[in-house]
């Protein structure tokens, strides 16, 4: 004992040693696929049963300001004191931008197909880069990227029998919001607190949201009411499990776990839809699930999961950002590994 160790640390520590950190994050981070999964699941769910985008889109809206107030009002001035709010509006539109796209494409597709085209999010991140923060790409992240989006090419097989329909591109779509809103907030890191750009990601969202969901209001009865709330802990099960995951591991480490959202959404899809994924579908997945894992490993930067509820997860999405922004202005260290 070196003086600093307790009753309590002595007998906590060899507990806490049993399970190293990069498997508690892992289960922490499959957790939260599963969730993601349940939220597309629940999104499908709700089409079926006639109810439209827009009111499926402000149930999600509106509790994930539900859960992100009660850490807003904790800094309710700081969060309010911003001279950026074309920025943070900017924030909030892409969000739900995103989220439309998103949802229409889970209400469309099958689960496999809409989810495994959303992953394509980090090549999207990857390729605003380049532009926005004038990142060098090497051209083993740009062969990375052309494998990636062949992979979609193989899902969609324009030209082979196959049409790149609107839920396609929908899905597609909707990774490039998501990857935007990535953007800004990294955007907004420098200078603005978490509060803030949690804020306008969510209350922007509910407040548009909520005068477009009451033009197509329909009553929820008891299957939607219960739809509805297990879309709403879904989504918030998701970015407390993603939080959880990135506290206490590495974000290039858990990453890599999202992708067993795509087995779940398989599983829903068979067990609720008699959906099985073809060959097509099942080769361009592993392509773009490969191809942004290499993308992540090369960049060793902070994942968010890809999907619409990735951009609900503020705590997972604004500590790494806060962090990358402090390594840009730290010495020795502002410019990123090319590869």
């Amino acid at each position: 004992m070196d003086g600093r160790e307790g009753p309590g640390r002595a007998i906590a520590a060899p507990g806490r040693a049993r399970v190293p950190a990069a498997f508690r994050g892992a289960a922490w981070m499959v957790g939260a696929a599963f969730c993601y999964a349940s939220v597309s699941t629940s999104v499908r769910v709700l089409a079926e049963l006639k109810f439209h985008p827009l009111q499926i889109i402000f149930f999600r809206a509106a509790f994930g300001l539900l859960v992100a107030l009660p850490f807003i009002l904790r800094e309710i001035g700081p969060a309010l004191a911003t001279e950026r709010r074309a920025m943070h509006l900017a924030n909030g539109v892409v969000n739900l931008g995103g989220t439309f796209f998103a949802f229409f494409a889970f209400a469309a597709l099958p689960l496999a197909t809409s989810v495994s085209l959303t992953f394509t999010k980090p090549l999207f991140i990857t390729l605003l880069a380049v532009p926005i923060f004038g990142e060098a790409v090497g051209w083993r992240r740009w062969l990375a990227m052309a494998a990636g989006f062949a992979g979609v090419m193989a899902m969609l097989r324009p030209g082979l029998g196959g049409a790149v329909d609107l839920a396609s591109l929908s899905a597609l779509t909707a990774a490039l919001f998501f990857a935007l809103q990535v953007t800004v907030a990294k955007k907004l890191a420098p200078t603005e607190g978490a509060a803030t750009i949690i804020l306008s990601a969510t209350l922007v969202p509910a407040l548009i949201g909520l005068p477009l969901a009451l033009a197509v209001w329909r009553p929820l009865g008891d299957w939607g009411l219960m739809l509805a709330l297990g879309l709403g802990l879904a989504g918030c099960g998701a970015q407390y499990f993603t939080v959880r995951a990135i506290r206490v591991a590495q974000a290039s480490v858990v990453a890599p776990f999202d992708y067993f959202r795509l087995l779940f959404a398989m599983s829903y899809g068979f067990a609720l839809f008699g959906e099985v994924p073809d060959g097509f579908t099942l080769v361009g997945a592993g392509i773009i699930v490969a191809s942004t894992l290499y993308i992540t490993h090369r960049e060793r930067a902070p994942a968010w999961p890809a999907g619409p509820d990735s951009s609900q997860a503020p705590a997972a999405r604004l500590s790494p950002c806060r962090a990358a922004g402090r390594s840009r202005r730290g010495p020795g260290r502002a410019s990123r590994r090319a590869g």
